[in-house]
């Protein structure tokens, strides 16, 4: 089934645009979803791959959960949060850092499980924070299932750039984490336990 077929006899509102994928939501019965479909051929394939990485996130609701695919588009569940670099500048140190921890779990898990997003680097692209403060990791359609991948790696340079961590402990961290991931992994959800400033 392809996406015109599948919103034929649906109430469906444009909700966003990016590179590959347009995205609409519509209600059933209580609950809202959300549509992302491929905004030309060739993005087909990433918003396939998409769905497939969603499919083995399935049950952590820190990412999306993908209830349908089709041909050119996937159905997930929506996310009532707002993008990050909207709130995370305007929250308290305290509730910086928690956005922060959960950010570094999110990306040691999918370290852990083989898949690379990317985009930890600046990780304010495609990420939500609720009213709780919850975070939601959005957007894989340039991420692949991989044996090496390097989304804490990446996420230490974001810290780097906060000011959390030194060049020197960036580098040596990234060093560390090809042979001991979880002590990376412990260390820096130590340092975000303390209260440092931000930059």
């Amino acid at each position: 089934m392809n996406f015109e077929e599948f919103v034929k006899d649906k109430d469906i509102s444009f909700l966003a645009k990016g590179w590959r994928g347009e995205i609409y939501i519509f209600k059933e019965g209580n609950e809202q979803f959300c549509i992302k479909k491929a905004i030309h051929q060739e993005a087909i394939y990433a918003i396939q791959k998409e769905a497939n990485i969603l499919s083995c996130l399935y049950g952590d609701d820190s990412f999306p959960q993908i209830v349908s695919q089709g041909e050119d588009f996937f159905v997930y569940k929506y996310i009532d949060a707002k993008p990050f670099e909207k709130v995370f500048w305007l929250l308290e140190k305290e509730n910086q850092l928690k956005v922060l921890k959960s950010i570094l779990k999110a990306a040691y898990y999918l370290d852990s499980v083989g898949i690379n997003r990317g985009e930890f680097d600046k990780e304010y692209k495609n990420i939500l924070i609720d009213d709780a403060i919850k975070v939601y990791i959005l957007d894989f359609d340039r991420g692949s299932f991989s044996k090496n991948p390097k989304n804490i790696t990446q996420f230490i340079q974001s810290l780097r750039v906060k000011g959390l961590l030194t060049k020197e402990e960036a580098v040596n961290l990234g060093k560390i984490y090809k042979s001991n991931k979880d002590y990376v992994y412990n260390y820096l959800n130590s340092l975000l336990s303390r209260p440092p400033s931000i930059a």
